[in-house]
């Protein structure tokens, strides 16, 4: 019988729509990801996923599934989080969107200031992208968000509250001369190709990259659109493009990639608080008035 772990893969996979990909973001092998999605057709009788050598796509069983399946998914992790909650004693919760390698440097000593005086409310976090942290906004499945002040589609009904400036960087090939500089000037970065990610999130930033551009006096070449965070990193490390990217990131850095500061001064974009006003959980504004980055 299938489990919500499976449920959990099938999404994940209906996600990326690549095994080894899907695989690897769950700490799974492929031979173990492609049993359980088969005994999970199975089971159900139907097929999920168109398969080729060349690409997964979903059904229409599939994509009917996956709708229905994640709601499923969701009450159930709400529900355990509940359990969880009122099994360690706290009284209510604050649910709190961070981006990926963001954590330290957006939440900082906060996160202990308010627990050391709301002691009763339980903090909870939610890692991943900002374009998905918006989405779980409106959906009131977070209660704030922590990211960029860039404009969004889909924002009314949303409030923020800018908190401080970050630093812009570039995420280079490691083996790239220039990643032999301790610092890059965006000039350095005219003859390369820039990528992005493709969603509302990454596409407002990457007009905040060709103003920056712009002022520097020339246009970026771009971008290179990727599906996923995970894919974009993949062609950084292949030396095939760079990206312009928070000063969190530089936490991204591995063997293949590096981080390198830009030195212009306006090379910084604003972070702020997203809440929804509408949200009565009296934790929001308690932990907005305490906020302070490290």
């Amino acid at each position: 019988m299938a489990s919500i772990e499976h449920f959990r893969q099938f999404l994940t996979l209906s996600k990326y729509l690549n095994y080894s990909t899907a695989a690897e973001s769950m700490f799974i092998t492929q031979p173990a990801l492609s049993r359980h999605i088969s005994a999970l057709e199975h089971e159900l009788d139907i097929k999920l996923f168109n398969r080729s050598t060349q690409s997964v796509t979903l059904t229409p069983a599939g994509e009917m599934f996956r709708e229905r399946i994640s709601l499923l998914v969701e009450d159930y992790d709400d529900i355990c989080s509940r359990m969880r909650i009122l099994k360690s004693g706290y009284s209510s919760r604050l649910r709190i969107s961070v981006p990926y390698y963001a954590m330290n440097d957006y939440l900082g000593s906060t996160p202990e200031r308010f627990s050391s005086r709301y002691p009763e409310v339980k903090l909870q976090y939610i890692i991943g992208d900002p374009n998905e942290a918006f989405e779980a906004l409106v959906a009131e499945k977070v209660d704030l968000a922590i990211t960029a002040s860039y404009p969004m589609p889909n924002m009314a009904g949303l409030e923020k509250q800018d908190m401080f400036e970050e630093e812009l960087g570039v995420l280079i090939n490691k083996e790239d001369p220039l990643a032999e500089k301790s610092e890059l000037s965006l000039t350095d970065l005219k003859n390369y190709d820039f990528f992005s990610v493709d969603n509302s999130y990454f596409s407002a930033s990457w007009h905040h990259t060709v103003s920056m551009c712009r002022k520097a006096g020339f246009m970026p070449k771009g971008p290179a659109m990727f599906n996923q965070m995970e894919a974009l990193f993949m062609g950084v490390r292949r030396g095939d493009g760079i990206t312009v990217i928070g000063r969190h990131m530089r936490s991204a850095e591995s063997e293949l990639i590096a981080y390198r500061p830009l030195s212009e001064s306006y090379c910084k974009r604003k972070v702020c608080i997203w809440y929804r006003p509408d949200n009565e959980n009296e934790a929001i504004q308690k932990f907005i008035k305490l906020y302070k980055p490290q």
